[in-house]
Order: C-alpha cells, then sequence, then structure tokens
C-alpha cells in the first residue's frame, strides 16, 4: 500500500470479518486474496470500494472520487448502486454525482503503466543475513517500556524499539492504555539514517479542556467538516421509506490538542445499527490544532 502526499488514511475497522479504510487523499493498494467471508473495504467520501484479491487505485478529494483497477476487479458503490470497474479500467465520479447509469472507461497505455509503476515492489525472500541487510532499513522508535509499539498495524513489542523493515512509509503507534493506541503517526525509511521516531508523549494524553468554550470551539469545527454526503448515505434506505424526520444518534467525542479523535462512542440513538454508519462518517473528519475537548455531541435528521 503506498499513500499518496497530502493524503491521509484511517483505519476504520480490523477484525476477523474484515478491514476498512478511510482515505482522503490518494492511496494504491494490492490486496491478497482473503478467507470466504472477509470483506475489504475502502470508504471515500460517500462511496465506497469493495474489493477481493487485485491492485487498485482510489482518488479522494474534494468530494470527487476516482477508482482505477490494475487487475482483478473492484465494486463501487454509492446508495443502492453498484458498478464494477474491471482490469484496465477506471471510474471517475464528481462530487454528488449519482452512480446510478455510469460506466468505467478502458485506461489508455499510459495510465496503465502508471499505475502498475506506482505498485509497491515486494522484498525478494530472506534466505541469508546479507539479504536482510541489503532490503531493509533501521527504525527505532523511542516509546515508554510498559506500552506496546504498532508498526503497519501489527504489534511488535514494548517500547523502546528497534528493527528492520522494508524501504517506503510505515505507521507507527503507541499504546496509551492497554489495548488502545494513540492515532498512527507516518515515517518515511529511506537509505538516508533517520532520526529516532519518538512516541514516549503518546502515553501521557493531555487532558480534556472543560470549559464552554472549547468544547463549543471543537463543536462547531467538527460541524463544518462533516462529509454530509455520506452521512445521509448511512440513511438513505430510511430516507426513502419517509421515516428519517426525528432519527438521531448522540455521540461521545474526545478531541486532543492536535485535533486527533482520542474516544468516539455511540449514546442514545434510534437508528439501531445505522448508528455505527454516522459513527465512521464522524471518525473520518480531520480536525485541526486548538484545544482538547470532549463533548456529547448529537446529529438529528
Amino acid at each position: 500500500m503506498t499513500l499518496g502526499e497530502r493524503s491521509s488514511l484511517a483505519l476504520g475497522r480490523l477484525d476477523e470479518g474484515g478491514v476498512e479504510l478511510v482515505v482522503d487523499g490518494q492511496v494504491d493498494i494490492e490486496v491478497a486474496r482473503r478467507t470466504a467471508g472477509q470483506r475489504f473495504t475502502v470508504l471515500a467520501g460517500g462511496r465506497t470500494i469493495e474489493v477481493r484479491g487485485t491492485a487498485f487505485r482510489v482518488v479522494h478529494r474534494d468530494g470527487e472520487v476516482a477508482v482505477a483497477c490494475e487487475h482483478g476487479r473492484v465494486a463501487v458503490t454509492s446508495g443502492d448502486a453498484t458498478v464494477e470497474v474491471g482490469a484496465g479500467q477506471e471510474l471517475a465520479l464528481g462530487h454528488a454525482e449519482p452512480l446510478l447509469g455510469r460506466l468505467p472507461r478502458p485506461l489508455d497505455d499510459a495510465d496503465l503503466a502508471a499505475l502498475v509503476a506506482s505498485r509497491v515492489k515486494p522484498l525478494p525472500a530472506w534466505t541469508d543475513p546479507q539479504t536482510v541487510l541489503r532490503t531493509t532499513r533501521p527504525l527505532a522508535v523511542v516509546a515508554p517500556r510498559s506500552r506496546a509499539v504498532r508498526v503497519d498495524n501489527r504489534i511488535v513489542g514494548s517500547g523502546p524499539i528497534w528493527m528492520l523493515v522494508a524501504p517506503g512509509s510505515h505507521e507507527v503507534a503507541a499504546e496509551t492504555a492497554p489495548g488502545r493506541f494513540a492515532p498512527g503517526r507516518w515515517v518515511e525509511v529511506g537509505d538516508a539514517p533517520a532520526k529516532p521516531l519518538v512516541l514516549a508523549e503518546s502515553a501521557r494524553p493531555a487532558p480534556a479542556v472543560t470549559s464552554a468554550a472549547a468544547r463549543n470551539a471543537r463543536k462547531q469545527e467538527l460541524e463544518r467538516r462533516l462529509d454530509r454526503g455520506r452521512l445521509r448515505t448511512c440513511v438513505r434506505d430510511i430516507e426513502k421509506q419517509g421515516l428519517l424526520e426525528g432519527t438521531y444518534v448522540e455521540l461521545e467525542i474526545g478531541v486532543d490538542a492536535g485535533g486527533a479523535i482520542s474516544f468516539l462512542n455511540v449514546g442514545e440513538t434510534n437508528l439501531g445499527s445505522r448508528a455505527s454508519c454516522i459513527r465512521d462518517a464522524v471518525a473520518s473528519a480531520r480536525l485541526g490544532p486548538g484545544a482538547a475537548a470532549s463533548w456529547r455531541h448529537r446529529i438529528a435528521f
């Protein structure tokens, strides 16, 4: 997986049932075939891209979504409409543009070659120490000894950590409490020696500011940054039945000084299982630096 410049990627789900990623920007992904029943999905605004065993690219910027498939097949879904994008095809959608009736277009030779070239090359088999040293680079992480360190969504031990990884971008996070991790930080590992990544401060998150001014400022910022189109997608089925009016979700939200959501829980709601979709849409909002705060946020339709 390769993340483009000025892009962000959030993990919405990771369990035995599958993986869900939320992208803002560009990401190139190659997915190995998964076991029966497992799903791999990418959320890009109000569009869902689902795949099994393929290499593809998703670009999501300013509400516009483009999906290009190198090999295999992906399914793009929005509301009740689904369009399949096959090998060597691309589907581009403008902001709020309906998916129904759209058809993918063939990629020309230049675009397909660029897509293939962007794929991360796998490392050769590590059969001897010389191969390991030639094909890896050191990654040093400073974190409290009692806290687990996770690299690319896999726990590799307790801090501090020194390990060899493949060259490229890696997401690193440390525990803030048993079983709870701070938001991941991306580090670029290359030929030049890199300074250790310091995550010690992650074990001591800043306390939430309880002043009304801080809460109101963060609440208004979240309202501005919510993807309304994605929220409507979560309730589109009951909207079509005329049952949307009066529905709501109340969320418990915490935001740290850097703008990362430290916790997000569903409280009172009359939307049932749809509340999880609303929660995921809120989790994808990107907030800026400011006061740390926590509050109960009500989203009504």
